[in-house]
């Protein structure tokens, strides 16, 4: 490899290089791009299986047909991509107040608390960002 490299000019080593990049840019991003989607995908697979698990553990218990729905319509069921973490937060206090023995009125009511909480702090975050700046 090195006498290949020795052999050739600046000029052919520069274009070789240009055509090199060139091509392996657009293979990169479609790579990542595609391993991306994957992964979004099985972030989704995930979350339906767990619920689908609360959603079970939720019969099992006796919940009603309308405390499953009200429980999991206060619950983020397709969350964007960008609340993601959030999402899964919400999953794991749900389970954990099932758990606990809550009632659907109690979880509800939990759930409506606490986004209120998020909410109320996403707002004041630029406020204190530009005072401390």
């Amino acid at each position: 490899m090195l006498e290949w490299l020795e052999k050739q000019n600046v000029g052919q080593l520069i274009g070789f290089v240009a055509v090199a990049g060139g091509l392996l840019i657009p293979i990169v991003a479609i790579i990542s791009t595609q391993w991306a989607r994957v992964r979004r995908e099985e972030c989704r697979t995930r979350q339906a299986e767990a619920e689908a698990a609360l959603k079970q553990e939720m019969i099992q218990r006796g919940m009603s047909a309308d405390e499953i729905i009200r429980v999991l319509d206060c619950g983020v069921s397709k969350p964007p991509s960008d609340e993601e973490r959030r999402a899964r937060k919400d999953s794991a206090l749900m389970q954990q107040m099932i758990d606990n023995g809550m009632s659907a009125d109690e979880i509800v009511r939990v759930l409506e608390t606490a986004r209120k909480k998020a909410l109320h702090q996403a707002k004041d975050e630029p406020v204190l960002a530009a005072r401390r700046g």
